[in-house]
């Protein structure tokens, strides 16, 4: 890469306030190093912690569940993804993308609709629902990452879905937290 791209890129990550940007495989590993790196940049009061634990709930969803793999160098498959955290000043946003496979996308965007319809008494009624039945098909966990992602943005939280190609859509995540 030359100087001029790497400046372009530089430009764009300074005039949208980035102060972190991670693309790639995202192992346990990277996700523990890039949480001491915010930790060491922002400290961890409690809007901070708010956003550590969006950050984290997002690099648990690219990790597990994008399309997009590879293998980390401990010998386990992690999805690739992109994560970026910005600061305007007055809130934080936690930005994820991963790809997703076209056949899972209607039923990923339906439950991510579902999610945008709640008010807050409403999500923690479904979180509770959710915790007492068994994990959606394809789920690696307990299927509440999404859920739990809304109800700490308290509803600041937008899911966007882009057209990637004939087997791919990319999924996108931004949350925003309020200093």
């Amino acid at each position: 890469m030359l100087a001029q791209e790497i400046l372009q890129h530089y430009s764009v990550a300074k005039s949208a306030q980035i102060l972190m940007m991670f693309k790639g495989g995202l192992s346990q590993n990277i996700v523990v190093d890039l949480g001491s790196l915010l930790q060491n940049r922002l400290g961890f009061d409690v809007k901070v912690r708010r956003m550590f634990g969006i950050f984290v709930e997002l690099a648990q969803n690219v990790k597990n569940y994008s399309a997009e793999t590879e293998i980390a160098s401990d010998g386990s498959e992690v999805g690739v993804g992109i994560l970026i955290l910005a600061d305007s000043g007055t809130h934080y946003s936690v930005n994820s993308g991963n790809l997703v496979l076209n056949v899972n996308a209607e039923r990923l965007k339906a439950q991510c609709d579902h999610l945008q319809t709640l008010d807050k008494a409403a999500l923690k009624a479904y979180h509770e629902e959710r915790i007492e039945s068994d994990p959606p098909e394809g789920s690696k966990g307990a299927g509440l990452g999404l859920i739990e992602i809304t109800m700490k943005t308290g509803g600041n939280v937008r899911f966007d879905f882009a057209p990637y190609d004939e087997n791919f859509t990319f999924f996108s995540i931004t949350a925003t937290v309020e200093k």
